[in-house]
Parts: structure tokens; sequence; C-alpha cells
């Protein structure tokens, strides 16, 4: 109900745009029997298939309109509140589930995210999903049908958001401290094996499509370029961010060829600049945990009595778990996962959002251990004065 109330707020109605109207365009494309295509009745391979599918599904269901798309990622929102009860029932205690699970439903930026189409909202549950299964499957019975279906959960996350097919090289130190030596390989395999099975069918259909094997989309050496290049670094609104040009826009590229042409470019750009990527790395990480990103002060002061604090409760936990490792290393490598693509890519708060229900699990746990030591402290101290 928040979230549909804040939409309602925001206008619901207001017609889509950028991004989300291409999600719009291409799951009607779907709904409508067209197929997958964005425009000049071509067949699109710049977005990951999966957010549109699920748009599709809704307006063959519903009907074709902005309200019916934002009260459907709504409803995904709602989702994400219940999984970070859930998540965190089985990483800390059911109170903490409870009460992380109040936090994120008046969270802003959870709240704000369900106001926009975007495919964050879909990565961000399957992500939770996927975590929880992990969870799940260290601490029950039946370990390899748990693993198998976060595998096939991330593996979907992947066809949301398609920088997730790296996430299980970040996830493989949890596998190495969440399962003894004898189970260790067999539950690391089903896991791989059904996370790669789901991106078959997409894999499949573009090599039919475009006579050539295309994993996640075309489009991820076109973002590293626009992330990387002597733009970024010499402008300052840019710093961190993307600066679009091309340096070939009349050279008649099909879109495969213009993304492996911009991989060059980028990594041409990596090994010309060595000096400066630090630099650009810190503007990065500087975007994308940056507690004041609105567009004006009011936004900017929900974002620091929310995010802001919550985030050194979160980075706290970090620290405890890293030293005390157990199968809640899952949420550092995570963690590291997008601070990763962040350094890769560019920083923005959007791409953080996928992050936030992490941060609210983890700042709740640290500022309840802080408050407990606290009260454990005074009791002692006024044991022994007295």
């Amino acid at each position: 109900m928040v979230r549909i109330a804040f939409s309602i707020y925001m206008d619901i109605n207001k017609p889509l745009k950028s991004d989300a109207l291409q999600y719009d365009i291409l799951a009607f494309s779907l709904a409508s029997g067209n197929g997958y295509i964005l425009k000049d009745d071509e067949p699109n391979i710049t977005r990951a298939p999966l957010f549109p599918l699920f748009l599709a599904a809704v307006y063959k269901i519903v009907d074709h309109r902005p309200e019916v798309a934002r009260i459907s990622v709504c409803f995904l929102g709602t989702l994400i509140v219940l999984i970070i009860y859930l998540i965190g029932k089985e990483s800390f205690t059911k109170i903490h589930g409870i009460i992380s699970a109040a936090v994120a439903s008046i969270y802003p930026p959870l709240v704000y995210i369900s106001y926009e189409v975007l495919s964050e909202n879909l990565f961000t549950l399957l992500l939770l999903i996927c975590i929880y299964l992990l969870i799940l499957s260290y601490k029950k019975d039946n370990k390899y049908y748990l693993t198998l279906f976060s595998g096939l959960i991330l593996g979907l996350s992947a066809l949301t958001r398609p920088i997730a097919i790296i996430v299980p090289v970040f996830l493989f130190p949890w596998f190495l401290v969440a399962f003894k030596a004898q189970i260790r390989l067999k539950v690391l395999l089903i896991f791989l094996l059904t996370f790669l099975v789901v991106q078959v069918p997409w894999v499949v259909r573009n090599y039919l499509v475009f006579k050539t094997v295309i994993v996640g989309t075309a489009k991820g050496g076109v973002d590293l370029w626009w992330s990387n290049n002597p733009g970024v670094i010499s402008n300052d609104e840019s710093k961190g961010r993307q600066y679009r040009y091309f340096p070939f826009k009349d050279m008649g590229y099909s879109i495969i060829e213009k993304n492996k042409e911009a991989y060059k470019l980028a990594f041409s750009f990596f090994s010309e600049n060595i000096s400066k990527i630090p630099k650009l790395i810190y503007y990065k990480q500087k975007n994308f945990w940056n507690l004041m990103a609105g567009e004006n002060i009011y936004y900017n002061l929900i974002s620091l009595l929310s995010y802001g604090i919550l985030l050194p409760f979160y980075v706290f936990t970090l620290f405890r778990i890293s030293f005390k490792p157990d199968e809640r290393i899952i949420y550092l490598l995570v963690t590291l996962f997008f601070i990763f693509v962040t350094s890769l890519y560019y920083g923005t708060v959007r791409f953080r959002l996928p992050l936030e229900p992490i941060i609210l699990i983890l700042g709740v746990d640290g500022f309840f251990y802080i408050k407990n030591r606290i009260i454990t402290l005074r009791c002692y101290l006024c044991n022994h004065i007295r």
C-alpha cells in the first residue's frame, strides 16, 4: 500500500520515458505477438529479456497502461519486503527479520524504485531469492535441491541484468566456507549447471537471429566504453559516470559490430591510461555510495536520514562478518560484486538499489549489536561501581 500510495502521489499515470519506455515497448511488442522488437521491426539484442517478458505477461492479463506497469512493479517491491524478512530471520533472528521487513516497507530507496518501471526491481527480487535459497541450503538437509533452485534463480537474474553472469565467480568462496569438502564440488556443479542451463534459450535465440553467439546483450561493450573514455576523465559532470560518444559514428557498423569495436576501444583506454584508473575508480565509487544524490535538498535529506543512518552500521557488520566468516560471508561477497561492477562500469545511485536490501538487513543487525553491547557495558559498569 505504501508503494502504491507513493506511485499515486508521484503520478501513477505519468507516461514512461527513457529505459522504462524501452522496456514498455518491448513488453507490448511481445504481448501483441510481434516478437522482441524495439524499433524498425528489427529483433532486439540490447535489452535482456526477462523484465520485458514479465511486463508482457502483465499487459496480456490486464492492459497496456503506465499505471498497470507501475502497480506490477509495486507488487515486486512487496515481494522484496517479504524476502527481506525471510533472509533476516534465517541469517539472524525472527525479530531481526520482522524489524528489517518493517523498515523495508517504508525505506525511501526501496519505495522510490517501486515507482520506476525498471529492471532493477525484478533483478533485486531474484538476487535476494538466490541469497535466501543459498542460506537455506547451508542450514537444511535438502542441500542439492535448494542449490539447484538458487542456480536457477540466479540464472534468471542474469536474464534480467546481464552483469549477473559474473556473480558465480564472487560466490565461489562462499561454497568453500559453507559446505564440507565431501559435498562441496557436487553442490557447486549443480549450482553452476542450473545457472548456465537457464541462459541456453536466450543464447540459442540470439544465434538463430543474429548468426553469432551472444551471452547477455550486445550492449556491454558500448556501456564499458561510455564509462571509460577520455571524456569521462576530462568532463567534470561525467566523472565516474558516462560520457556518451563514439569516434566511429558514420562507419556503418551494425549493433553487434559497434559493440565489439566499443570493447576494443575500452580495453585500449585501460592500457593507455593505467595511471588514471585509480582516480576514475574513486569517482565511480563516490557516485555509487553517495549519501546525497537527489535532485534537491528534500530528497537529499531523506537519503541522509535513511540510507545515511544505516550505512555505518552496514559497514560495521561487514567487518564483523569478515573477521569471523560463516555462511553470512555471502553478504560481503555480494557487496564486492557491486564494487567490482561499479569500478568497471560507472557509479550511480540507481545501480546501488539492488544492494539496498543487504545494506538494510546488515544495518539493522549492526545497530542492535552495538545497542546490546552498550547495554551490557552499562550494566557491567553499574554493577562494579556499586
